[in-house]
């Protein structure tokens, strides 16, 4: 990989919400919607957005629309040198820092009717 990729990979990365973003799509192997986020990061949607926006950019994360939703995951074609730096990064990270994401966002999936979101955010909170 040449340093130039590696360093705007890293950038992209070192925000604290884009490292959950990625910790959670890496734990829960499924795709996940920007709502879903919403809710266990507990921020607002267009952050959200704007975080997923920038992992986009890098081609780290690939969203898929049905309907009205988009669903994100890790991007499938990452290289492998590239996903082992994401591993590598999520590998040390303390499960404590992200637990209670973890559990916010499991519970946001149970809600899921037919494998897909159906809820939406509160949009109060924006």
């Amino acid at each position: 990989m040449k340093l130039e990729k590696l360093a705007e990979i890293l950038k992209t990365v070192a925000h604290e919400k884009r490292l959950r973003i990625l910790v959670l799509l890496e734990e829960f192997d499924q795709n996940i919607c920007v709502c879903e986020f919403v809710d266990a990061l507990n921020v607002p949607q267009y952050q959200v957005s704007q975080h997923l926006r920038e992992l986009r950019g890098k081609d780290l994360v690939r969203g898929n629309r049905d309907g009205t939703w988009v669903y994100y995951s890790i991007n499938p074609d990452l290289p492998r040198d590239v996903r082992r730096l994401i591993e590598g990064l999520l590998e040390h990270l303390d499960s404590e820092d992200y637990s209670r994401e973890m559990e916010k966002l499991e519970e946001r999936l149970e809600l899921r009717e037919d494998g897909k979101c159906v809820i939406g955010y509160d949009e109060s909170d924006e």
